[in-house]
């Protein structure tokens, strides 16, 4: 007969007598312990159940032995469903396997009689900490759970828990919205503190958007998002210089290393020849893009790079719009910070210059290779024991280079309360004499939850920073690749030490004369933030006000103390000044609405937007200073040369704007934005532009005919398309006459050569002038792989750009802006350029046992073109290399903007007989100059001018204008960026590379480099120059140049400029807690930083890392500031 209770209605009646039973078993089983046991360790079965019930089991294993089970209905009839397959298999092994993951247990009595009852929950207690591995903070409300079941916690306002498990072999499994989910094996420890990595994929994250949130994935719009954990220990002096090769679409170039000096930043192509830079928002209101912002300040930055994304910008987002969010606090105790680090840097790419001995060889066979028979001067012999060898290099580069950073913060809060504190100071010593950069910065972020309904908060950020360049714009530079090592540092002579004189065959001064002898400090001040209010006067609703402010003022002072180095002489000091101060307040209120109505979802915004802004300064100059450094009061020149200038200037918006989201089921999106702005700048017909976007997102992933696809984590398809406007190019009052009375204009005396005083009219009004615009298409697909651990992006885009602003010229009877006999020009929407390409994201994070590994890559190709000039035919040419004949760069039809345009060079003329020949090819006159000899550029002839005067494809034997053409593109084809992060056990460790591939830099340095120009110094890539003797493909050395070789722009100067950089290494460690709990410190991390450890490139100047305007880019010439690389030793302490 069986002991199994089968009749649930009796079972209570049942109760005291199966206990009984199970007693007087029990009883027994002590005697006969022995025989059960081996009975029940001997008797092996095969079974195999599949979705089986446990009562199926225990009828299947008595069926096939002597076992009886003992147990309740109730016990067993909500029991997980066995599936086992075991085949000679112990009993006891069987139930184990069976039984595994149920709240079931059993024990095997006298007579092989098998008890089920319910597992007793052991108290083995579990207590910890979660915080982020970013800063070391608490994170509240983090969920704790033991693997498999549903017990679990979550953490406390202190980011503390505690957890009651089964036993101490479970496992736990830590998570946190934004956070990549951790599991943990107890391994019978009672303390476990976890620290969470922020998933950088994060579909569930939210991402700022204009004026407000968005989770990622609901975004149909193309958003680029950089966390603060990425950047903030890297060493950088903008926002922008954060985000280089970090983010798809997006172009910064750095082109010098001066101390405080930021980078340009590019976002899918230049969209106008009047500028390219996006707008900055720090916090929901316009704030500086420069020094000011302190890094380790920053919690993210989002960049929009799309009309759909920017459109709720407007008028001023043609170019893209970089949200800056910084930290807050968070509820739980006060967390304090503190972040130390100290390093040097070096130049890089230095060209090495000529000796002495090199400089007089090199420089004699330049002379007289340009006259056989010129005198020298017999003392001018490199075997002349009296002439110095000044390393002029050395001397100049040889400042500290030390940099040093100091961060400090606390962060805390409650409900009702939060707060983050900052404070930060770094310098820069530069690698130049006398050069520095040094910042003060402040900040406080508060918030206040005043009630369910009222919450108020403000931001303010505070920096005072002090910049000594030092020098001179550049010119500086210049004098030190110039001076001759024949010049000494100080005059042997002088009994004063006064500065070495120029000696002869040099026209240049003494470069640490210059610098030492001016005295120039710029002090700039700011004060940034804003301070909103948040009501929810009911459910969904909620009304946000916010006033922001941008205050700050720039004073550059600059004193020039008298000298005399022979050929170059200061006679009198001189003392400038140009002071600066600007003010510009904002006020947006918005209204939202976000509710759910089944499978919708709803999302409205409307709002208002004012900003005023003003500036005022004056620049001035005077000269005749008593022999003193550090004047600073005008009123001690007596010089009448005293210069003044200055004037207001303001700038005054209104806006309004809108947007609506909708979701179907989750997984249908749509959004359109809406911003209408009004400027003070346009004349009453224009004053207003509208600017919408629309875009629509599918979620694949989500449908059920991919819900078998294991692989697919997640995959969108989205598309966007809009129109974007820019106000930068457009001075105020174009739509009204303004006048001047500067002499440069046309009044004259009556002798009829003197210019006299007057009023003319300065510009021509133009009432039609308008915004720039640019219509902008967008095509992308989000994907996410294997659980996302492998995730990213294709997008494909069309930038248009109508309306673009061109000055076209007036005649000069008109009298309209004439300046010096020259006529004037009109502001006109004319213009239209054209950018495409494709971005790509990849990013693979995994956890590998200890091991948290990520990797992330992302590339880019544009491709911009000019479509239309203000009329046919019409080119702009810009920039210029000094010493080198006209321009550099063109901008015209059908070609990129700001090209490369000069002459092709064929090779090298070897002989006088080649010379000859090319010379028969013309008609009359030489092939290209008269003097030209061997050793001289071939130039190609590749076209003519007809009759004319039109350019025609044909070779007509002489080298003129004809044959200048494309030579090369200072736009790259791709940019490029990969990022690898790994930690295992405390030890981290980061590489960063960034790279460009297919841009041309125009290497105008060579000109220098290359010959005697000036009477200047050389470098010792003279020593290839073609002779005689040597044929190379380098022109001779020549001191006048005849031939035009270092002179005429051609395609010898042309180099390409593709790079490959390690940007960043570097390797931290974090002590154990076991460790810092003895230090009273809850995390401590020491690391290594080094920055720009190396460049692969084939261009030969100093580095090919180039920006400049988007008209006159990648020109490199000797008067940029070295770029260096940075060794630094940091530590980081969180309290």
């Amino acid at each position: 007969m069986k002991n199994k209770l089968i009749n649930k209605d009796i079972h209570r009646s049942l109760k005291i007598l199966i206990m009984m039973k199970t007693m007087l078993v029990m009883t027994v089983f002590l005697s006969v312990q022995v025989f059960g046991t081996v009975y029940s360790q001997n008797k092996r079965l095969t079974l195999k159940l599949h979705n089986a019930n446990v009562s199926d089991l225990f009828d299947q294993i008595e069926s096939q032995s002597n076992f009886r089970f003992l147990y309740y209905d109730d016990l067993v009839k909500d029991a997980p469903a066995v599936n086992i397959e075991v085949k000679n298999e112990v009993v006891e092994n069987i139930l184990s396997q069976a039984l595994r993951g149920s709240d079931l247990n059993f024990k095997v009595l006298e007579n092989n009689l098998v008890v089920i009852s319910k597992s007793e929950m052991q108290q083995f207690v579990v207590k910890g900490k979660v915080f982020s591995a970013g800063d070391n903070a608490p994170l509240v409300g983090a969920t704790v759970v033991q693997k498999g079941t549903t017990n679990g916690t979550i953490t406390d306002a202190n980011g503390e828990y505690t957890i009651t498990l089964p036993d101490q072999n479970s496992v736990l499994v830590f998570s946190f919205v934004g956070y990549i989910t951790q599991e943990v094996a107890v391994g019978g420890r009672n303390v476990i503190d976890v620290s969470l990595v922020q998933d950088i994929i994060g579909l569930d994250e939210l991402i700022v958007i204009g004026y407000g949130y968005q989770k990622k994935s609901d975004l149909t719009g193309s958003v680029a998002s950089v966390k603060g954990e990425e950047i903030q220990n890297l060493s950088a002096n903008s926002i922008n210089q954060l985000l280089q090769g970090r983010v798809s679409g997006v172009f910064v170039a750095q082109s010098e290393g001066k101390p405080g000096d930021g980078a340009d930043i590019i976002i899918r192509g230049a969209g106008s020849i009047n500028g390219v830079a996006p707008l900055y928002i720090i916090d929901g209101i316009r704030g500086p893009s420069d020094n000011a912002l302190n890094v380790r300040d920053i919690e993210s930055i989002e960049i929009l790079k799309d009309a759909s994304a920017a459109a709720i910008y407007g008028a001023e987002a043609a170019h893209g719009v970089v949200l800056i969010t910084t930290k807050k606090g968070k509820q739980g105790k006060a967390v304090v910070n503190f972040n130390a680090s100290y390093g040097n840097r070096k130049p890089i790419g230095l060209p090495d210059m000529l000796q002495t001995k090199d400089y007089i060889t090199k420089k004699r066979e330049a002379w007289l290779n340009d006259d056989p028979g010129r005198v020298i001067d017999p003392s001018f012999v490199p075997t002349n024991p009296a002439w110095p060898n000044t390393d002029w290099k050395d001397i100049m580069f040889g400042g500290k280079g030390a940099e040093q950073n100091y961060d400090f913060s606390v962060s805390g809060g409650s409900e009702k309360m939060t707060y983050y504190i900052s404070s930060n100071y770094k310098r820069e010593d530069g690698i130049m004499v006398d050069n520095w950069f040094e910042r003060y910065a402040g900040r406080v972020n508060t918030e206040f939850k005043v009630s369910d309904k009222v919450r108020v908060g403000e931001k303010l950020m505070v920096s005072k920073r002090k910049i000594n360049p030092n020098d001179d714009d550049g010119r500086d530079l210049l004098k030190i690749f110039r001076a001759v090592p024949t010049m000494e540092v100080y005059d042997p002579t002088n009994p004063y030490g006064g500065w070495g004189k120029t000696p002869i065959y040099f026209q240049g001064g003494n470069p640490l004369g210059f610098a030492l002898q001016r005295h120039q400090i710029t002090n700039i001040f700011g004060v940034n933030g804003s301070a909103y209010v948040e009501i929810e006067p009911f459910a969904n609703l909620k009304v946000r006000g916010t006033v922001g402010f941008d205050l700050g003022s720039n004073d550059y002072n600059r004193f020039e103390e008298a000298y005399d180095y022979g050929a170059i002489a200061n006679p009198t000091a001189r003392l400038m000044k140009d002071f600066r101060n600007f003010e510009t307040y904002t006020g947006v209120l918005t209204v939202s609405y976000d509710k759910r109505f089944g499978k919708h979802d709803l999302g409205l915004l409307a709002g208002y937007e004012a900003l005023k802004g003003d500036d005022r300064g004056f620049f001035a100059s005077r000269s005749g200073f008593p022999p003193l450094s550090g004047v600073e009061s005008f009123d001690l020149g007596i010089s009448s040369d005293f210069q003044v200038s200055g004037g207001p200037g303001y700038n005054r918006i209104l806006s309004q704007f809108g947007r609506l989201n909708y979701s179907y089921a989750g997984k249908y999106l749509l959004q359109a934005n809406i911003r209408r702005d009004g400027n003070h700048k346009f004349g009453p017909e224009n004053k207003w532009g509208i600017f919408p976007s629309f875009s629509a997102g599918w979620k694949l992933s989500e449908e059920d005919f991919l819900s078998g696809v294991a692989a697919i984590s997640n995959l969108k398809l989205r598309a966007s398309y809009g129109t974007l406007g820019s106000d930068a190019a457009i001075p105020p009052y174009l739509y009204s006459t303004t006048y001047t009375s500067r002499k440069i204009h046309y009044f004259y005396t009556q002798n009829g050569s003197d210019r006299d005083g007057g009023y003319s009219a300065y510009n021509m009004p133009n009432n039609a002038i308008k915004w720039e615009s640019m219509q902008m298409t967008n095509l992308g697909i989000d994907f996410g792989l294997f659980q996302n651990k492998l995730s990213g992006s294709v997008e494909y885009y069309i930038k248009n750009t109508k309306d673009m602003i061109f000055n076209v010229e007036v005649p000069l009877a008109s009298g309209i802006g004439v300046i010096n006999d020259n006529p004037g020009s009109i502001p006109t929407n004319i213009g239209e350029m054209r950018n495409s390409g494709w971005d790509f994201g990849l990013l693979y994070q995994n956890r590998f046992g200890g091991l948290s590994l990520n990797i992330g890559a992302n590339a880019s190709f544009n491709t911009n073109e000019i479509t239309k000039l203000y009329k046919e035919n019409s080119v702009l040419n810009d920039g210029g290399a000094e010493y080198m004949d006209g321009s550099i760069c063109r901008t015209e039809v059908g070609q990129p903007m700001g090209y490369f345009y000069g002459y092709i060079v064929e090779g090298i003329f070897q002989t006088q007989v080649e010379v000859d020949a090319a010379n028969a090819l013309g008609a009359a006159g030489p092939y290209q100059e008269a003097a030209t000899a061997p050793g001289d550029f071939k130039y190609k002839d590749i076209a003519s001018f007809d009759a004319n005067g039109k350019r025609i494809m044909q070779p007509d034997g002489k080298i003129d204008e004809a044959d200048k053409t494309f030579i090369g593109n200072p736009w790259p084809k791709m940019i490029y960026g990969l990022n690898l992060n790994a930690e295992y056990k405390g030890i981290d460790m980061t590489l960063f590379f960034q790279g460009v591939s297919g841009v041309d830099i125009y290497h105008a340095t060579k000109c220098a480099e290359r010959g005697f120009k000036g009477d200047w110094n050389s470098t010792t890539d003279i020593f290839d120059a073609w002779s005689a003797d040597k044929p190379t493909q380098h022109p001779r050395l020549t001191a006048n140049d005849p031939n035009g070789n270092l002179r005429k722009h051609s395609s010898y100067f042309v180099e390409d400029g593709s790079y490959l950089k390690l940007r960043t290494l570097q390797i931290g460690y974090t002590l154990p807690s076991s460790v810092t709990s003895r230090l009273f410190v809850s995390k401590l991390r020491i690391y290594f930083n080094a920055q720009n450890l190396f460049t692969l490139t084939k261009y030969t100047g100093m580095d090919p890392e180039l920006g400049g305007g988007v008209r006159t880019r990648g020109i490199e010439g000797m008067d940029l500031y070295p770029k260096t690389r940075l060794m630094s030793f940091g530590v980081d302490v969180t309290f």
